[in-house]
């Protein structure tokens, strides 16, 4: 199975350096520019093997850039699942990003955000949901489009890291990352 993993384009969030986490913030007009781009850059990577399934998180800001995709790779069949929301940081949703007490509570995996969840319970989710589509799809290439929590844990799934690694490895909007299982 080949896994190619998107990051969405940029959002309002992310152009003001907000927690997004489970918070629907919607693409900017630059965001939906990073996801055209991709989306063409993707259709011409999976000429020759194309994609058999585009696996959306259901936020705005990566189901548009699925369906950039979907359009510019010729109709490819696109699902949301839930499984590959972004983390829900909870009452830290909103938080300057670059807060360093936010980013000190983000390195405690065992401890929820208050009424959100914790790095640890996200992990297990992005991994079940990993191993799922690999039980599902054998034999499949499949497109995430989702967020860049799904794609450093995915990263860490496919890739031995320590805690500072894990914490240090950021995907850029609308970046692409490809796996095989």
């Amino acid at each position: 199975m080949k896994l190619y993993i998107v990051r969405h384009g940029q959002c309002e969030w992310n152009a003001l350096h907000k927690v997004c986490g489970s918070t629907d913030s919607p693409l900017t007009e630059k965001g939906r520019a990073q996801a055209a781009e991709t989306a063409a850059l993707i259709a011409e990577m999976t000429k020759d093997e194309p994609i058999d399934l585009i696996i959306a998180s259901p936020l705005s800001r990566a189901l548009e850039t699925g369906k950039a995709i979907q359009a510019a790779c010729g109709g490819v069949p696109l699902v949301t699942d839930d499984r590959i929301r972004e983390i829900n940081f909870g009452d830290n949703e909103g938080r300057d990003t670059r807060d360093p007490d936010f980013q000190a509570e983000k390195r405690i995996f065992p401890r929820r955000h208050p009424n959100g969840e914790s790095m640890l319970g996200f992990t297990h989710r992005i991994y079940g949901f990993l191993e799922d589509i690999r039980a599902r799809y054998p034999d499949k290439v499949i497109l995430l489009a989702c967020h860049n929590g799904i794609c450093r844990t995915a990263h860490s799934y496919f890739n031995d890291m320590t805690n500072e690694e894990f914490m240090s490895y950021v995907v850029k909007n609308a970046a692409v990352s490809i796996y095989e299982f």
